[in-house]
């Protein structure tokens, strides 16, 4: 072997040697940690700071979007409104844990909308979250625009976030000079006593259109019934027939 080729190859190894020693010098000291926040699939993740030892999920490719599928201002005598937003998830095999909301309003004219309220809420898969505000402190004028944002969605699967076992067993609707009183029995079938729980009504006319809306909250014992009242005043053009009536609660609340 000539002299040339052996310290090309000595050098070469050093150089080897070097960037090793380099390599382990800046992992050890400047590298950081595989986190579920790097935009990186380490750890053991099942996807990119997805699964695994990470809490967020790994969604499939064909998840549905969320999506507000009414918002709606119900003005009221005293001069604030009612609000109703209705998000839907599509979704069989999916919920949405927690998810942030805002209520913006566009005044006629306006270029720009401001936040009236905010708050966090959940939806069961292929269901609705019905984000009701009686009486809220916001003063609409004619040709304001409503508009609800979601984000910072916490998806889960629907094993893990399951709806308790409570049905609304019956419910008669009275019209009276007064109002609308909606009085019924709800059921928990669970072994755990639920509190504050949301009952709620929205009523709607010959056009399947929401008109009004009124809830409640209630505790319920563990495998009783319970009784609710509901009211809303006189409202024109109120189908009976059309009312929706439901309720809403956590799991494991």
């Amino acid at each position: 072997m000539s002299r040339h080729l052996k310290q090309t190859i000595y050098g070469t190894l050093y150089l080897v040697i070097l960037a090793l020693i380099v390599w382990g010098f800046y992992s050890s000291f400047f590298s950081s940690a595989p986190t579920c926040f790097d935009n990186k699939k380490n750890q053991n993740e099942e996807g990119i700071d997805c699964g695994g030892s990470c809490q967020k999920i790994c969604l499939p490719e064909n998840i549905r979007e969320i999506k507000v599928v009414e918002a709606k201002i119900f003005p009221l005598e005293n001069g604030n409104a009612t609000l109703l937003g209705v998000v839907n998830d599509p979704n069989a095999d999916y919920a949405i844990k927690n998810f942030t909301y805002n209520f913006n309003i566009t005044k006629a004219n306006a270029t720009s909308s401001v936040s009236i309220l905010s708050g966090n809420s959940f939806i069961y898969p292929e269901e609705k979250a019905y984000l009701i505000f009686p009486n809220a402190a916001y003063q609409p004028a004619p040709g304001d625009k409503l508009e609800i944002t979601l984000s910072n969605l916490e998806w889960v699967k629907k094993e893990n976030f399951e709806k308790p076992d409570i049905t609304i067993k019956n419910y008669t609707i009275i019209e009276t000079q007064e109002g609308i009183r909606i009085e019924g029995v709800i059921f928990n079938d669970t072994f755990s006593p639920i509190s504050d729980v949301r009952v709620f009504v929205i009523l709607h006319n010959q056009f399947q259109k929401a008109i009004g809306v009124s809830q409640t909250f209630i505790n319920l014992e563990s495998k009783k019934s319970t009784t609710f009242s509901i009211f809303h005043p006189l409202i024109e053009g109120f189908r009976k027939e059309l009312t929706v009536i439901d309720f809403s609660t956590l799991p494991n609340n």
